[in-house]
């Protein structure tokens, strides 16, 4: 259930990434441009959190692939859990969240490490022919699957991110959420209560960020801001 309830969600971003939706649910775009969001993910308001929880499912999908294979199950199997891998990874992949890309890169690595010289093994002359025409044909469809929903975007996102990194907004968002660190104490300030506590410390800060902010984009430190040490 977890790997189909990711796999609608990844697909849902896929599609929305297709077809060029402005807004979750393909919604027309509010006509105040700051109500404007440019970062969802299917029905994820921030496209990090989105990531997030799509590294949560593709490795759970991996696991039912290489169960599916090492325990020799039936065909139908296989086939619907190597279609929810896929999916999930696409959504990754699509997601322009860099983090999640970099989190699933890691966690990629660490299954191909831990799993994969066992399948090899397992595996006889002809099923290992299959296995590789099968990879071949699984990078095709991922590649057809990335120009559909303009893969681009999150390179692009890459490329600008190595131009800008020195003068990042959410650098000095950083440095004004430490400030408020202090004042947090215990408690916290409340769950959910980021968005009205941040300007209070930003504004006349000496590291004041423009525009208004959502989100930290630092989930661990606002998570201290709103539940305090003890909360958190």
């Amino acid at each position: 259930m977890i790997g189909f309830a990711g796999g609608s969600i990844a697909f849902l971003g896929l599609l929305q990434k297709a077809t060029g939706s402005q807004m979750i649910f393909w919604q027309p775009p509010p006509a105040r441009e700051d109500l404007r969001v440019s970062t969802f993910f299917a029905t994820y308001y921030y496209h990090g959190n989105a990531g997030a929880f799509l590294n949560l499912v593709w490795p759970l999908s991996a696991g039912l692939v290489i169960w599916a294979f090492s325990s020799r199950r039936r065909s139908g199997m296989r086939a619907i859990s190597i279609i929810i891998l896929i999916v999930t990874i696409a959504g990754v992949l699509a997601n322009t969240s860099r983090m999640a890309q970099i989190v699933a890169l890691l966690v990629m690595v660490a299954i191909c490490v831990q799993f994969g010289p066992a399948l090899v093994r397992n595996l006889s002359g002809t099923q290992k022919s299959v296995a590789i025409a099968g990879v071949l044909a699984i990078l095709l469809a991922m590649i057809a699957v990335a120009q559909a929903t303009h893969l681009e975007q999150p390179l692009n996102r890459w490329k600008a991110q190595s131009q800008r990194i020195g003068g990042d907004a959410r650098w000095q968002v950083f440095r004004v959420a430490m400030g408020a660190l202090p004042d947090a104490g215990l408690w916290g300030f409340g769950p959910g209560t980021f968005r009205v506590v941040f300007p209070t410390y930003n504004l006349g800060s000496a590291n004041e960020a423009p525009g208004s902010w959502r989100f930290l984009h630092q989930d661990y430190l606002q998570t201290l801001i709103e539940w305090g040490w003890l909360g958190s």
